[in-house]
């Protein structure tokens, strides 16, 4: 996967442009006229008090929540218009939650090949049949278990295996769809302590193969690591953005300053 400078994304124009987001949850209003722009390759990562609409953020993006007002533009579409064919611009967005979401009832390889063979065997090119198309995502999915070291898994039951490899396996079904974003909800608050590093290196791999991401995290050395731009969120606001470096070392807000003295 090509590596894409910040420059060079920032050429190209927009992959999601966020205006004016708001969700209310009756009359709590939870993000409050969010703007944004998320870039090919870029890495955006998310830090915030628990409770200021990071998750909601998420969530809205691919539309698992409905925004009240505002729009989210993601391949000429206005994702947040009721009449989108939503279903098609979910499959080009990856999204990893903090609860696996496994299928227990199925293998591992089961429950990676699950959505690409019955999205791409309907949609398959003219000549191509449903054989080649299982055989062609079956030895993918294969292919995206070596990659995080699970390749051995993949006739295993999820009820086999330790959170790290759950939430391993969980980002691989998503890659399998071949998103052209990946987004992240906290991956590793569910995780023991032991199991977050083996989680969080298969998704700096990503980030360094060219990966564009959003991720809500709690993890401020993966912020510091692997973040093109941090976006501090509280209270339903983008309160400050920036590098990791200048958010981490000269963070302007007194909220932020603040959350850094809680987290650090």
């Amino acid at each position: 996967m090509e590596n894409v400078s910040v420059k060079e994304s920032a050429e190209k124009g927009p992959l999601i442009s966020v205006k004016n987001l708001v969700k209310c949850f009756g009359s709590n209003k939870v993000l409050d006229n969010i703007s944004t722009d998320i870039y090919p390759g870029e890495k955006v990562v998310v830090i915030g008090p628990s409770g200021g609409g990071k998750s909601t953020f998420l969530r809205c993006l691919n539309r698992l929540e409905t925004p009240t007002s505002g729009s989210i533009i993601f391949e000429n579409e206005d994702m947040a218009d009721p009449k989108v064919n939503i279903n098609r611009h979910r499959q080009k967005m990856g999204m990893v939650f903090q609860q696996f979401n496994l299928f227990s009832n199925m293998t591992v390889l089961r429950n990676i090949t699950l959505a690409p063979d019955k999205i791409f065997t309907k949609h398959r090119e003219d000549g191509v049949t449903k054989k080649e198309i299982l055989s062609r995502n079956r030895e993918n999915a294969l292919s995206l278990l070596r990659r995080v070291g699970l390749e051995e898994k993949a006739d295993a039951y999820p009820s086999t295996l330790s959170g790290g490899q759950k939430q391993r396996i969980a980002i691989v079904r998503a890659l399998a769809m071949n998103p052209k974003v990946m987004l992240f909800d906290e991956p590793t608050s569910a995780l023991d302590p032991e199991m977050v590093g083996e989680v969080l290196d298969v998704i700096k791999k990503l980030a360094d193969d060219g990966m564009t991401m959003v991720c809500v995290t709690h993890e401020m050395g993966f912020a510091r690591e692997v973040a093109s731009r941090v976006v501090f969120m509280c209270d339903g606001v983008i309160c400050e953005e920036g590098t990791p470096d200048r958010i981490f070392t000269a963070p302007e807000s007194p909220r932020l300053k603040q959350f850094l003295k809680s987290v650090l």
